[in-house]
């Protein structure tokens, strides 16, 4: 699995939390991560879960606070802004 490390950095993982939510041994992703095994089918489909899921819910909260940083809007309503605007 390429760039194993980097997915699970940017979901904001650690490696032992990684391993207890997809149930693969944390060794086996530190030597994955480090090209020393390939893991299987199953510990791949696993993995790629459970990083689809934290980078989900991590692009959420990202999403979340850039939407509460934007300034927010003024509205210039009735006759007052008219008058402004002239």
């Amino acid at each position: 699995m390429k760039n194993l490390k980097t997915l699970r950095v940017a979901s904001g993982l650690s490696q032992f939390a990684l391993a207890n939510r997809a149930g693969v041994n944390r060794v086996r992703i530190s030597l994955a991560e480090n090209g020393h095994v390939k893991l299987n089918d199953k510990e791949q489909s696993a993995i790629r879960r459970v990083l689809m899921e934290a980078i989900q819910k991590h692009a959420r909260h990202l999403a979340g606070v850039i939407e509460s940083t934007k300034p927010a809007k003024v509205h210039l309503g009735g006759s007052m802004s008219a008058g402004i605007l002239k």
